[in-house]
């Protein structure tokens, strides 16, 4: 096993260095040129750093629309998704009522369920709702979701029932439970599907791309394939884009790395 160590360290840090080879060439190419992007063969480091691609991409395409569009939409599914989900993981975990063990099933099932399979449909009921090119036909959908029940309901499986009883002593009903007791205690599972949510409908885009026809309402992946397809030859715009993108998320990540990994731990995964 000793012996296995020193080749597992070597693997590892080459599959780093191959991991971060496009994110590298991404940022390299986001602070080029564009007769520097297009040069063959071409160079990893730019001659002259551009920085000012950042301020074009912000001052000449739109862009500060785009990411206003995007941190709406990810912070409402964010902050609604924790309330409804947590509500319906806490009934599964807590109360006792009939077909209870039933409609979990049927939660953990719909994980299996192919999106496209119900994309149709979905559009058709968002566009009875009066949805269509609304920035909220994109977060109702997002919000009840089948992998955040799940681990909530884990974590709601190993709460003390104690608390509970010590909260019904004190005249507290199950409203009052949940919002006094259960809600304060649920920071770190509530920190990990916070971000895992977040990840998930910042990066989204077939489902936006349905919705939303409006420039106005693009969110960042809208605005940066259209970019793309608009401005083919000016790459450098399209590198500086996705900096901007995945910025957030990185940001958020290493923060909330500790509190990501609590959190997982914490739901026991255990039914």
């Amino acid at each position: 096993m000793r012996q296995k160590k020193p080749f597992l360290l070597v693997l590892a840090i080459f599959y780093t260095i191959v991991s971060l080879v496009p994110t590298l060439w991404m940022v390299s190419g986001s602070l080029k040129s564009q007769n520097d992007f297009n040069q063959y063969p071409p160079r990893f480091i730019p001659q002259q750093m551009h920085f000012d691609n950042f301020t074009k991409l912000f001052n000449s395409f739109h862009f500060d629309v785009y990411l206003k569009n995007t941190i709406f939409v990810t912070v409402a599914i964010v902050l609604l998704s924790l309330l409804v989900n947590s509500m319906a993981a806490y009934a599964l975990a807590r109360l006792t009522f009939p077909g209870r063990n039933i409609i979990f099933m049927f939660v953990l099932g719909s994980m299996m369920i192919p999106f496209a399979t119900y994309m149709i449909p979905l559009f058709m009921v968002i566009r009875q709702l009066g949805l269509i090119n609304n920035l909220w036909g994109i977060v109702v959908i997002a919000i009840a979701h089948p992998f955040s029940i799940f681990l909530l309901r884990q974590f709601y499986m190993n709460f003390p029932k104690e608390l509970e009883e010590a909260g019904r002593i004190d005249g507290l009903g199950l409203i009052g439970i949940f919002f006094r007791l259960i809600v304060p205690t649920s920071k770190p599972i509530f920190t990990t599907v916070g971000l895992l949510v977040f990840i998930w409908n910042w990066n989204n885009y077939v489902w936006p791309l349905i919705v939303t026809n409006d420039k106005s309402l693009w969110v960042l992946q809208l605005g940066i394939t259209s970019f793309m397809s608009e401005h083919s030859a000016e790459f450098q715009m399209v590198m500086a884009g996705s900096i901007v993108a995945i910025l957030p998320i990185v940001v958020l990540f290493f923060s909330l790395q500790r509190f990501l990994i609590e959190g997982i731990l914490s739901s026991g995964i255990k039914g």
